[in-house]
């Protein structure tokens, strides 16, 4: 235990204006464990603040995923053969959610987040080409990880047609 001579069982005295004693927190230790905050019995009180603070962290991130809309937002450019990429984004995402891109086929682009964030009912997703030569670019959210890109010129499916073109997604 460190420093400690013995572990401190403190006891609350409601009657005392001040307190008289002052214990460590790391010899108060969990006279039972609990599975809900994942902690044992015998663990420092240091250690459950810590694991109480992260666990109010937490919460208070999902609660903010929850009161907002989120978007993401960015200008997509894809040259030849290539992924596209994107630049200038803004995003209320939260921190821990990733994506790429990947090149399928010709004129077929994939966006993958690292989470099942999207919902192809609901969510979102808009691409508009500048080049006057596309007629059609789309997004299709097709999964709760992915959103398909198509890009359609007057030849057909066509690479090189995203240059700095706006893309929208609203979750």
């Amino acid at each position: 235990m460190g420093k400690c001579k013995e572990t401190n069982k403190p006891t609350v005295d409601e009657t005392q204006i001040e307190c008289c004693n002052i214990y460590r927190s790391n010899c108060v230790v969990a006279s039972e464990a609990d599975t809900y905050l994942k902690y044992g019995k015998g663990e420092t009180l240091t250690k459950i603040l810590k694991i109480i603070s992260d666990a109010i962290k937490a919460i208070r991130q999902d609660l903010l995923y929850v009161s907002k809309r989120r978007f993401m937002t960015g200008l997509i450019t894809q040259v030849s053969g290539d992924a596209p990429t994107i630049s200038g984004v803004e995003s209320t995402l939260l921190s821990n959610v990733t994506y790429t891109f990947s090149y399928t086929a010709t004129g077929k682009y994939l966006m993958t987040f690292n989470q099942g964030i999207l919902n192809p009912t609901t969510t979102y997703a808009t691409l508009v080409t500048n080049d006057v030569e596309a007629y059609l670019t789309s997004c299709k959210v097709i999964s709760t990880t992915q959103i398909e890109i198509t890009c359609l010129g007057y030849s057909g499916l066509s690479d090189n047609l995203l240059l700095n073109s706006p893309l929208m997604i609203r979750i």
